[in-house]
């Protein structure tokens, strides 16, 4: 079979729809595009047949020469003519090979097609974003999470458990390290004297004494157990203290007290402005901190906790909690059922609470608010304008006190006087309850180095691990909320 030395042409295919191309300037383009291709199939396997004919004439040529080479010169020199016409059509054969790769590769980069290389087993598929066509592995990959109701195989890992990161380090690589706070008990801690609230900063927990008598004794611990006392710049009833912007700041109810620390150590007096009502609450967000009043609408706010201005609550009232999130901070009242925002902590605005009833403190984590009230409510927002609610359950317990979130977990202790539980959540919607160590008023949560740490108004702390293993050389699955029959799993290796 003799083929024609000059190879087959593959003709280039028309420009590529943009993202930025008009409807159906997009669609007329990918008409013509699918059509291209399905053109260029047609003569890519035209090519291919040529270059099997010219391969089957190179080997007639070169049995040709060989049978020449017996012969006269005059035959001999045929039989280089024809070597060199063997020789030439090789060289058209790979060319044309070459040609076809060359021209495929540069047809499906114009097309917007991504690479074979280094994709293989994989499949394309339309991307997210409808912008082009990407490849991606088939099935789940490490770290998606699968529900079922029977054992899915050996490259599936339960939820809820801890190994080796050694065992598995490309999902290690992809969770870090997650709580197990359900797998963890709460210690006792040796407070020296009861307290009203707590917070945690620069590697510290700042305990602030019982507002049952006025005091100028602070604590400060790195685990919650041991405490250490530190001199307040006044005595005072000190109610509340946060961190934030790298300060403690303290609010106390004698001649209306503030107090600032950067360490929880050495503290100094801050002057609150005129006409403000007694502080209650104080919280940090949006570099700003936010002081709420009680049986006042006057409260006061601050940039840097030493220079102080008057704010104006919507109403008269007990201004327990007050948060930052998703751009507002929320406040909670307990009279009058309302809540109020402020996308700047100075100018406020009545939002109404759902079921009439107050609030008394707010959280914000995982992207919602949670706040408590005394009648054993739990409210949730995303943007603290609509609410939801739902009675906490069992242990039916009427006075919800504080409530704090870190590492993924809300926490709520009770506001009741002998409780010896707290409740812990994922959501801000599904609790279950904890042991803390003793039965007795806590008035005080907070979050720090991977564990809750509780005070009370009696002399005892307890601090609650978020984590059961040693995260140095182990890690845990997610936690997952139970369906009833069924079981999550996470992928763990490809094979």
């Amino acid at each position: 079979m003799a083929v024609s030395t000059t190879p087959p042409l593959l003709t280039p295919l028309p420009p590529a729809p943009l993202p930025t191309d008009a409807e159906a300037v997009f669609d007329a383009k990918a008409g013509a595009s699918l059509t291209a291709q399905a053109d260029m199939v047609a003569e890519v396997n035209t090519s291919l047949t040529w270059q099997a004919g010219a391969t089957a004439d190179t080997k007639g040529y070169k049995e040709a020469a060989a049978t020449s080479a017996g012969s006269a010169a005059s035959s001999a020199t045929a039989s280089a003519s024809s070597a060199t016409s063997s020789a030439g059509s090789a060289t058209a054969s790979a060319t044309s090979a070459n040609s076809a790769q060359v021209s495929a590769a540069a047809a499906g980069s114009a097309a917007g097609l991504p690479s074979l290389v280094g994709n293989g087993g994989k499949a394309l598929v339309a991307k997210l974003d409808e912008t082009g066509v990407e490849f991606k592995s088939v099935g789940q990959q490490v770290g998606d999470m699968l529900v079922t109701a029977s054992a899915p195989g050996a490259t599936y890992l339960p939820t809820n458990t801890v190994y080796l990161q050694s065992s598995y380090p490309e999902l290690f690589a992809k969770l870090g390290v997650l709580p197990n706070i359900s797998s963890t008990a709460a210690a006792a801690g040796a407070l020296p004297a009861g307290c009203s609230s707590v917070a945690f900063g620069n590697g510290v927990f700042v305990a602030m004494p019982s507002t049952g008598e006025a005091s100028s004794t602070a604590y400060t611990s790195p685990d919650g157990i041991t405490w250490t006392a530190r001199t307040l710049p006044a005595s005072s009833y000190w109610f509340d203290v946060t961190y934030g912007g790298g300060l403690f700041v303290a609010i106390g109810q004698s001649s209306i007290s503030i107090a600032t620390s950067p360490d929880g150590v050495t503290w100094t007096s801050r002057t609150a402005p005129g006409g403000i009502g007694n502080p209650i609450s104080v919280s940090y967000g949006n570099g700003r901190f936010v002081v709420g009043p009680i049986s006042s609408a006057v409260g006061m706010t601050s940039t840097d906790g030493i220079t102080w201005t008057a704010t104006t609550f919507p109403t008269t009232g007990y201004w327990y909690g007050i948060a930052y999130g998703n751009g507002v901070f929320v406040a909670g009242n307990t009279q009058g059922g309302a809540f109020a925002t402020s996308v700047n902590g100075t100018t406020w605005t009545t939002r109404t609470s759902p079921n009439g009833l107050g609030s008394l403190y707010i959280v914000f984590g995982n992207g919602k608010f949670v706040a408590t009230n005394n009648s054993g409510v739990v409210f949730t927002s995303i943007d603290g304008i609509s609410w939801t609610y739902k009675a906490l359950g069992t242990p039916a317990v009427p006075y919800l006190g504080k409530v704090a979130f870190g590492s993924g977990i809300f926490i709520i202790i009770s506001g009741s006087s002998d409780s010896n539980f707290c409740w812990v959540s994922l959501d801000g919607n599904n609790w279950t309850t904890k042991a803390l160590p003793r039965s007795v008023t806590w008035s005080g949560v907070a979050c720090g180095s991977d564990k809750f740490v509780a005070v009370a108004t009696t002399p005892v702390s307890a601090s609650l691990p978020l984590l059961s293993y040693d995260k140095t050389t182990q890690f845990t699955t997610p936690e997952v909320i139970p369906v009833l029959g069924v079981t999550a799993y996470i992928k763990a290796k490809v094979a």
